[in-house]
């Protein structure tokens, strides 16, 4: 639906019989959510948005497509595949001392589709979108499956509803329970005398996404199944049941059958959530991808750091170093990369020497002594490696830091300066080198 907030005063004017490719640069150029279309007389034939040129991508339609033809299509009646990046105009944007933090609380995240496996991805997300089925959504770390779950919601009859997504393995397991159904005053020690109203109620007529499915504890696995089946969910400490009308989208990195077979996961349960199996595909098998997002994320921080100001590039052995790598963290890892590249270079032309020695070191062999190697490199090198390594074999950053006999706060701190998640690899595809370390079990 046209937001009419992206309706200017004065709108840049675009002519009808002018193609797509033309209408994609003007949007690059002015970084405006909209155009006037006119004819050759002057005379107005309609706006026209980022949302048809959306619409155009998903429909995989020729990009010598007028825009007159374009402005045919309704976008009131359309399914859009993602709402697109919305930038800040140079004039009002906020002081610098508060727009890293502003910008990256409030402006959303776009989804870049280019290859052929993500482009059926999304046309099939999309149908799906479209009826109430339960959605379990799988896939490594850092694929986007988040986004997956925005597209179901915009492209779904609950649109105008909430989305409201929930992170299972980043809430204690004690406090789960009250936090998904509310609880009632005086329900137990510390509550609150009003009572509280639970996620699953704020969802009313919106989406609930539960992402790390695989984290929540068995007890709460059985109350899910409840609400999956009857649709009601009775609050801690009460009697009444109370209906609740939402569609429950799941999403995991996990091997849930794997965790059938440990019994810690719930069989039942994974029939309930596996109506609709969505498998968001790693960066490493959609390679043609990289070029794309690289681009996308290299805008978007010169965007959000410099406001126009400056200008960096990649150069093209970058990018080749780039398609080598296997991205164990995905698409976050790279966009962490792009973040940290634009930010630490004090030049404008990024080359292979500002890569970290972990990446640049993919153009080289991949283990063994390095002669030009700095001793301080060749740490850093091995402990990535050991972390991803324990993560790709472990749960979570307690036991990592058990085998690895460090502290939890030191694992954490330093799987984020690796860009290194939880279950990124198979542990046999990850190169320790000629170095033997036993784990300790």
């Amino acid at each position: 639906m046209i937001n009419s907030e992206m309706i200017t005063v004065n709108p840049v004017q675009i002519k009808a019989r002018q193609t797509v490719v033309e209408l994609a640069r003007m949007f690059l150029e002015h970084h405006i959510e909209g155009l006037q279309v006119v004819n050759d007389e002057g005379a107005i034939q309609g706006f026209i948005t980022r949302t048809h040129l959306l619409y155009l991508i998903a429909q995989e339609l020729p990009l010598n497509t007028r825009i007159e033809d374009l402005l045919s299509i309704d976008v009131q009646k359309i399914q859009v595949v993602y709402a697109a990046q919305e930038y800040r105009p140079k004039e009002i944007t906020p002081p610098a001392e508060n727009k890293v933090s502003s910008l990256k609380s409030t402006t959303p995240k776009q989804f870049v589709v280019h290859s052929k496996l993500m482009r059926d991805l999304v046309k099939m997300t999309i149908r799906v979108a479209k009826v109430e089925s339960t959605v379990l959504i799988q896939g490594e770390s850092g694929v986007g499956k988040e986004l997956i779950a925005d597209v179901i919601h915009a492209n779904s009859n609950r649109n105008n509803g909430p989305l409201i997504k929930i992170n299972c393995g980043a809430i204690p397991e004690n406090l789960l329970e009250s936090e998904f159904f509310g609880y009632e005053p005086g329900a137990f020690s510390g509550a609150s005398r009003k009572g509280k109203v639970g996620l699953f109620e704020l969802a009313t007529g919106g989406i609930l996404f539960l992402d790390e499915i695989g984290d929540m504890p068995l007890s709460l696995q059985v109350k899910l199944l409840r609400v999956l089946q009857d649709k009601e969910i009775t609050r801690v400490g009460g009697i009444k049941p109370i209906k609740v009308d939402i569609r429950i989208l799941t999403g995991t990195n996990r091997n849930l059958n794997e965790m059938i077979n440990n019994r810690m996961f719930r069989q039942d349960l994974y029939y309930r959530l596996n109506v609709v199996p969505i498998h968001v595909p790693s960066l490493r098998e959609r390679r043609e991808d990289i070029p794309v997002l690289t681009s996308y994320f290299l805008d978007y921080f010169n965007r959000k750091y410099y406001a126009n100001e400056v200008d960096k590039k990649l150069d093209t052995e970058v990018i080749a170093c780039f398609m080598k790598h296997d991205w164990p963290g995905n698409v976050r890892e790279l966009e962490n990369l792009i973040e940290r590249l634009v930010v630490t270079t004090a030049h404008d032309h990024i080359v292979v020497e500002d890569l970290p020695m972990w990446l640049d070191s993919i153009n080289h062999e991949p283990s063994g002594y390095q002669p030009n190697i700095s001793l301080r490199s060749a740490v850093e090198e091995t402990e990535r490696k050991l972390l991803q390594y324990a993560f790709a074999r472990y749960n979570s950053t307690y036991e990592v830091a058990r085998v690895l006999e460090i502290n939890q706060s030191t694992v954490v701190r330093k799987a984020a300066k690796y860009g290194i998640t939880r279950s990124l690899a198979n542990p046999r595809d990850i190169a320790i080198g000629t170095l033997n370390i036993p784990f300790k079990q």
